[in-house]
């Protein structure tokens, strides 16, 4: 297998559970790694600063600062930055607010993990990918 370039991912999900999964699964792949995770939208530009990752996962309910907010912000001044939520809502409102913050993906919570990490690489290329519930 050739070397691939390794994409620098970040989660930002309030629930710890949540994002030690996601982030075991993700870092089973060669070519891609969990360089931040964390429980806050408000953490969320900083740590961003830090880390430069190149895919960012976001999950919408969140307490505190909108996560669409601090992904506008990530976009704002990384505008090569790439960002995914995750999220078990598919109210229109969410989903209008995903578009706004530039989102390239919008995955349900219901779908397998190889369809996370497929949205992960495409992502990274440009591509977008929406779950069927979205779409609809």
């Amino acid at each position: 297998m050739p070397n691939l370039p390794t994409l620098r991912v970040m989660l930002v999900d309030d629930h710890t559970l949540v994002r030690e999964t996601v982030a075991e699964r993700i870092n089973r792949e060669l070519d891609l790694e969990v360089v931040a995770s964390i429980g806050t939208a408000d953490e969320a530009v900083r740590v961003a600063r830090e880390h430069e990752p190149d895919v960012l996962i976001f999950d919408i309910d969140m307490p505190g600062r909108l996560s669409f907010e601090a992904a506008r912000d990530i976009r704002a001044e990384r505008t090569d930055a790439r960002v995914i939520f995750l999220s078990s809502f598919t109210h229109d409102r969410y989903i209008q607010d995903a578009l706004k913050a530039e989102a390239l993906a919008y995955i349900t919570k219901d779908e397998g993990s190889e369809v996370l990490i497929s949205a992960i690489r495409g992502a990274a290329r440009g591509l977008a990918y929406f779950s069927p519930a979205v779409q609809k």
